[in-house]
């Protein structure tokens, strides 16, 4: 483009000077009007062919511009059309991600030290809503809600007294105990067992108390000053009485998380 505006520029310095001089000399001024004339006309018709040639070139540049133009214009509107579908794809999903219940996580049967299985349906509800009650006790007592669980679930309570054995009895409250037991149907010897949700975790009930015998935990035996007000059960223990004459034993651990 700037070598066409140097061409036109030229193309005036040649021919108008010529003009001037034909028109200024002596010798020349006989020169007749027609070929001045026609001299004038050749200059701008020099100038007009560059004039042209500029305006196709410049017509040409904006067309292919124009065209740029287009073009991103139809990326745009492809990239836009992806977006939309690329949205109805997600809210498809959350549409159905809604409508499909959760998945438990399957919980496993307990195996006992002799292989007995004890099936999960069988003391899952049982866990579960001892869980739920667990969770709402804030205080160390005991409540409505908790005397009604135990009365409905005919619940017996134990205490430890020798955590070296560890050796269990019955205690006369359910909140004087530190297990609570729930009778397996159709085992009369076996009983699922839970702690008092109603006492806090301890270092005495860790130590002392035969937590530490019957259930795996988070305690955090390295600073024995916490006190954990929340238990929840992740898998009841299993104890075992064969009749009146024998002890409560630990047939199989439990697993508990703590939170202070």
């Amino acid at each position: 483009m700037k070598n066409l505006h140097k061409s036109m520029l030229t193309a005036a310095f040649i021919f108008v000077p010529q003009i001037a001089f034909a028109a200024g000399d002596g010798e020349t001024t006989a020169t007749p009007l027609v070929y001045t004339l026609s001299m004038f006309g050749l200059v701008i018709s020099v100038i007009l062919l560059f004039a042209s040639a500029y305006v196709f070139v410049s017509l040409r540049s904006i067309k292919k511009r124009l065209n740029k133009v287009d073009k991103l214009q139809a990326d745009v509107k492809a990239l836009i059309g992806q977006v939309h579908s690329l949205r109805g794809s997600v809210s498809a999903a959350e549409d159905e991600a809604e409508d499909t219940p959760p998945v438990k996580a399957s919980v496993p049967d307990i195996k006992t030290a002799d292989g007995t299985s004890i099936e999960s349906k069988i003391w899952l509800p049982f866990v579960e809503k001892f869980n739920k009650l667990a969770a709402e006790v804030k205080e160390p007592k005991i409540t409505p809600a908790i005397t009604q669980f135990v009365e409905e679930n005919k619940l017996k309570a134990l205490m430890c007294i020798d955590h070296s054995i560890p050796k269990f009895v019955a205690a006369e409250e359910p909140g004087g105990g530190n297990f609570w037991l729930w009778a397996l149907p159709n085992d009369p010897e076996r009983f699922i067992v839970v702690p008092n949700p109603t006492v806090h975790y301890t270092e005495n009930l860790h130590f002392e108390g035969g937590l530490k015998e019957t259930f795996a935990s988070n305690y955090d035996e390295n600073d024995k000053s916490k006190e954990y007000t929340k238990i929840t059960v992740k898998l009841p223990a299993v104890f075992k009485k064969s009749d009146e004459n024998t002890d409560w034993y630990v047939e199989q651990p439990g697993l508990i998380g703590l939170e202070e």
